[in-house]
């Protein structure tokens, strides 16, 4: 179904006298990477049907930013309407745009705009402490 919709917004798209490109979920499932060709490209948009794929949309905002940190990336997850799953906030995954429906996708992905750029995760990492710090069972 995803690659249905995906036709559709192209469609719409190209009636809208964009050029569009398509890329099917199989086309990345293999391999484990995104494999898009995105040079030329200002706008990506990427479809889930499944409103709860929050993390999956994060990751794949993410790499498609790394690639071309001037690419605006925006997602169609038409059913992420607040009735069957919580809406996503896109500041929360560094999405430049979140719609629910192929008309409002088709609009948004037409604006002309600066693209959200990623922010830096700092990740916490665990340090051991060494012997010396730990009290020994004598001082208790």
């Amino acid at each position: 179904m995803d690659d249905a919709a995906a036709a559709m917004l192209s469609q719409v798209l190209e009636v809208q006298g964009a050029t569009s490109t398509t890329s099917s979920y199989s086309d990345h499932a293999a391999r484990g990477s995104l494999a898009v060709p995105i040079d030329g490209v200002d706008t990506a948009i990427v479809i889930f049907l499944n409103g709860n794929s929050k993390s999956r949309a994060r990751q794949i905002v993410r790499r498609l930013k790394r690639l071309k940190p001037d690419l605006r990336v925006g997602l169609l997850m038409p059913t992420a309407n607040g009735l069957d799953y919580a809406p996503i906030d896109p500041s929360e995954i560094d999405a430049d745009f979140i719609e629910t429906s192929i008309a409002q996708a088709a609009r948004s992905g037409l604006v002309m705009s600066t693209p959200v750029s990623l922010k830096t995760v700092v990740r916490k990492i665990a340090r051991r402490g060494l012997p010396s710090d730990r009290p020994s069972a004598a001082s208790n």
